[in-house]
Parts: C-alpha cells; sequence; structure tokens
C-alpha cells in the first residue's frame, strides 16, 4: 500500500494530488454575501467655468507679484491696494476650479475649496435653493438643524440656460425628496452699499492719498537715481571765468553743490517719493513753480530757456541806463526730479548781455543734461 487519498479527496487536503499545491477551503453554504459598493456620482462646474476660474487665478498671481514689486518699492498704500485685489483675483474662483459634489445612497459629501468641505445625508436635508449669486447660480442645501450649506456643484452661469444645471438640481431634489425652491440672491442693497463704499474708500487712497503712477515703478516714469558732481559739471565755464576760485563743495544723497567764489553757483536737488509727501516729478514740480532759491515762471522779467531740461526759466539783472552791463543771471531748471538752480555773476569783460547770457543758457543746458534718468 502506497498511502494513497480518500475518496473524498481528503488526501488533497494533507498535501496529496497536484505537488505543491494548497486547497483553499470553502465558506459554508450559510455565510452572508459581500455587500455591493455603493455607485458614487460626482458633479462638477461645468469645464468653461472652471477655465475661466483658471484664467482669474493667473491674474491674480500676476497682481500678486506686482504688489510684492510695490512694496519692495516703498509704495505702501498701493501695495496693499494691489494686494487686496490680488487676493480676491484668486480666492473667489477656487470654489469653480475645485468645488464638487459626491453623491451615494446614503448622502451627499462637498468641497467648495481646499477647506470647505461638508458632507449631510439624504434624511437630514429639509430643502434645496438655487441662490442668484452675482454672474453664477448654484445649490444651498439646508438640514434640519436650521443650518445651511452652499454645495460646490452644480453650478450655472447667468448669462444663459442651462439644462444639465437643471436636471442636476432635480436629481438632488428627488435623491432628498424635497422640492428645489428659488432662494434669495446675494445681490442685496446691502451687498451693493458695501462694495461700493469699499471700492469708494480704496479710490480715494489710490488717487487722493497715495497714487500709484506718481510712483517710479510706475512704467514708463524715468526718475534720477543719483545726481551729478556739480563742480565737474561747472568746472569748465568757472576756470575760464574765474580762473582764480576754488572749488567748495557740498553733497548728500539728495543734494548736489559748487561753489565758485561769488562769481558762479551750480547746485541740484534730487525729490524722490515718500509717503505723504507724493512722487519725486510732482514735488520737483511744485518746488520749481514755488522758487528752489531761484526764479519762477511767473517772475516779473523771467523768460523761458529753450533746450534745458523738462522746463527752465532765466531772470537777468543788469545795470546801468542803457542797462549793458549785467550784474546776475539766475536759472532755475527742472529735468524730472531734478532741480537745478544756477546763479552767474559774470566777471568785468565778460558782463555784455549777449555773451553773458548765452555762457549761462549753456551752462544750464549742460547740467540738465548731466542728470542721468531711468
Amino acid at each position: 500500500m502506497n498511502g494513497g487519498g480518500s475518496p473524498d479527496g481528503g488526501g488533497s487536503e494533507r498535501g496529496g494530488g497536484a505537488k505543491g499545491a494548497r486547497a483553499v477551503p470553502r465558506p459554508p453554504d450559510d455565510a452572508p454575501a459581500a455587500a455591493p459598493e455603493t455607485p458614487v456620482t460626482v458633479l462638477r462646474p461645468r469645464r468653461s467655468l472652471r477655465n475661466l476660474a483658471a484664467v482669474q487665478i493667473a491674474v491674480g498671481a500676476l497682481l500678486g507679484a506686482l504688489a510684492v514689486l510695490v512694496f519692495v518699492k516703498g509704495a505702501l498704500a498701493p501695495g496693499i491696494c494691489v494686494a487686496f485685489v490680488a487676493f480676491a483675483a484668486l480666492g473667489a474662483p477656487l470654489p469653480l476650479l475645485l468645488g464638487e459634489v459626491r453623491i451615494d445612497a446614503r448622502g451627499l459629501r462637498t468641497k467648495r475649496d481646499v477647506a470647505d468641505r461638508k458632507a449631510a445625508a439624504w434624511t437630514e436635508i429639509t430643502a434645496l435653493r438655487v441662490r442668484r449669486n452675482v454672474w453664477t447660480e448654484s445649490v444651498e442645501a439646508v438640514r434640519d438643524d436650521g443650518s445651511s450649506m452652499l454645495l460646490g456643484a452644480p453650478v450655472r452661469s447667468r448669462l444663459g440656460r442651462d439644462p444639465a444645471f437643471d436636471a442636476a438640481v432635480a436629481g438632488l431634489a428627488r435623491r432628498a425628496g424635497v422640492t428645489a425652491e428659488r432662494g434669495p440672491g446675494s445681490l442685496t442693497g446691502r451687498w451693493v452699499v458695501t462694495r461700493a463704499l469699499f471700492i469708494g474708500v480704496w479710490a480715494f487712497v489710490l488717487v487722493a492719498v497715495d497714487p500709484l503712477w506718481h510712483h517710479p515703478v510706475w512704467p514708463g516714469r524715468p526718475e534720477a537715481r543719483t545726481l551729478p558732481d556739480a563742480c565737474a559739471v561747472s568746472g569748465p565755464v568757472a576756470r575760464s571765468a574765474f580762473p582764480r576760485s576754488s572749488p567748495e563743495r557740498s553733497s548728500s544723497a539728495d543734494e548736489s553743490g559748487c561753489e565758485w567764489g561769488d562769481g558762479l553757483t551750480l547746485r541740484y536737488s534730487r525729490y524722490e517719493y515718500a509717503v505723504g509727501r507724493d512722487g519725486g516729478i510732482e514735488q520737483a514740480k511744485g518746488r520749481f513753480l514755488d522758487g528752489p532759491g531761484g526764479p519762477t515762471p511767473g517772475a516779473e522779467g523771467a523768460r523761458a530757456v529753450p533746450d534745458a531740461g523738462d522746463e527752465a526759466v532765466m531772470l537777468v539783472s543788469a545795470q546801468g541806463k542803457t542797462r549793458a552791463t549785467v550784474t546776475q543771471i539766475q536759472i532755475s531748471v527742472r529735468r524730472a526730479n531734478v532741480l537745478i538752480w544756477l546763479v552767474y555773476t559774470p566777471p568785468r569783460g565778460l558782463d555784455a548781455p549777449a555773451e553773458a547770457s548765452r555762457t549761462a543758457e549753456r551752462l544750464a543746458r549742460e547740467a540738465a543734461a548731466a542728470v542721468v534718468v531711468e
């Protein structure tokens, strides 16, 4: 006898039969069957709305980068305004881009963004309301405890009809055993007044208090970052007219001056943006009209100097019955955010009106051309 298996196949359970095979025990005939998986239906906003949301988020990201740049440049109030618009542009479309509703036999689970996730059983839902937003319509579920939750889908644009939206709302109402009704709109009088006041405040800050276009970061607004050496600019004229004079230099980040005795003085003043002081160009324009120590456009006897900076005026003082001897020439020049003040007292022999005026005007043009704007 070789020890073969029993007739009912018991030998195979002890390792007989096919070499290396193990038998799987059969479950009892009365074991409960596995419950079938509950099918899940997923609702999302229309693809066109999701694409628009993605574009708006991209715009918000660009505005955020602009806000950072504006902050770095020191424009505090405009930076806050741009940052607020950037956050709104980034946050408002998230429900359209990430929103969804998962439906199964027990209830629904909704997601509107990364943090807003809620769930409700069908037996908890007592009403469904279609809410009108500014540009879209969405669905709000009311639970038996009086609370409500705005669903991430379905969502439709208010600019046209959407049969798929109507069908999705009807399906939700049928599952919950309720009737979908028209809910209150978000475009209320209080909403309009609140937004109008908010926009009005920011507009006042941007236009009247701290205009963004008065800042150096504004495109197409060239300003000088440094000042020329006043002694180097005035040196050729001074050494020719006053060969025995020595220069007295004065300089700082916003000032550059040089005096050649009592005969020639050249001074630069640079203005730049600061909170509460407006932009550099605007400050320079105001000081030019008021007079930076030199003549003003409205001064009696003042005349314009062509081709000298953005604007320039000259005042010639002469003496004698025929006023044939020039005693002093003053010139005020503005170049972008820089003011230039020139005082020239020509020496004897160079004090004829025509010659003295040509020398002073030439120096004024050279002084303005030495200012580098970028």
